[in-house]
């Protein structure tokens, strides 16, 4: 029981819910269809350590808290690594991508504060995402990107590879926040309310994608039989139009909790808390003055 329990907490991606449908409803792609909820744990883990760190914590504090991860879990993930990548699931090896999602918005906060200036962070964020870019194809061209089925099988992808995508991840951001009011096309066009509603469903659709994906594959193995899973494999029309089918099924029960669970909830968070609501609807006119 306890190494169970400890397997979960640092490799949540080795224990799936459950290891698969049954035998005889085997699919194709994704059987452990509930595995990709290993990135939530760490998630929410990450909210529990962050959050007494931002409010109890000195600034140099959070300073160490932000940068130690940053050079840490790029050496556990050496130490525990293994063909099959397990240690790319667990929490105490991809805090880094966490923090440093962390350090921008503390970045910001010294904008904010008058610490730093906008355009030198800036320039900054940009370089970050070059580099960190330039870094990620030579490594994966390192790797072996197309000779081998998986990069992260590698011991150098696992060190490097997942600091370099959590940096470019984190400028990325930081360089859209930098340039929201950008008049150029791809800025409007992040700013457009098709993709604002997306924006706004995307975690539900996180959470629901994978098991839509499974279950249409499993109606559409009902009517061709369970023996033609291989057909199913082998049959990239189908396949095409099962991700289609998907992506729609997926938006379309996205909105609708958005509109009829998460929206009712929030009015009634709103309403608990008034003052919290009122705090929040005078930083959103603060910002639309500024911007």
């Amino acid at each position: 029981m306890i190494k169970l329990a400890f397997e979960r907490l640092f490799w949540p991606g080795r224990v799936y819910f459950p290891t698969q449908l049954s035998s005889s409803d085997d699919i194709p792609q994704f059987r452990n269809w509930l595995s990709i909820y290993w990135s939530l744990s760490i998630e929410e883990i990450f909210y529990l350590a962050w959050a007494p760190v931002i409010l109890k914590g000195s600034r140099r504090t959070i300073v160490l808290f932000a940068t130690i991860p940053l050079l840490a879990c790029p050496i556990l993930r050496g130490l525990a690594h293994t063909p099959s990548f397990g240690e790319a699931y667990g929490f105490v090896f991809r805090f880094d991508a966490l923090t440093a999602g962390g350090i921008t918005a503390l970045l910001f906060r010294g904008v904010k504060k008058g610490h730093l200036r906008a355009m030198p962070l800036g320039r900054a964020l940009v370089a970050s995402v070059v580099m960190s870019f330039c870094g990620l194809a030579l490594l994966c061209r390192y790797c072996g990107l197309f000779l081998i089925p998986d990069v992260r099988s590698t011991v150098a992808f696992s060190v490097f590879g997942y600091s370099l995508l959590s940096i470019l991840s984190a400028s990325l951001v930081g360089m859209c926040v930098i340039w929201n009011g950008s008049h150029s096309f791809l800025f409007r066009a992040l700013r457009s309310k098709p993709s604002v509603y997306l924006g706004t469903l995307s975690y539900v659709m996180y959470l629901i994608h994978m098991p839509i994906y499974v279950s249409l594959q499993l109606i559409v193995l009902k009517y061709l039989g369970k023996s033609n899973t291989t057909v199913l494999d082998a049959n990239n029309g189908l396949l095409l139009l099962l991700a289609i089918l998907t992506t729609v099924c997926t938006v379309v029960l996205a909105g609708l909790s958005w509109k009829y669970l998460e929206t009712p909830i929030l009015r009634l968070k709103d309403r608990l808390f008034p003052t919290l609501a009122q705090q929040r609807s005078v930083r959103a006119e603060v910002e639309v003055v500024h911007a």
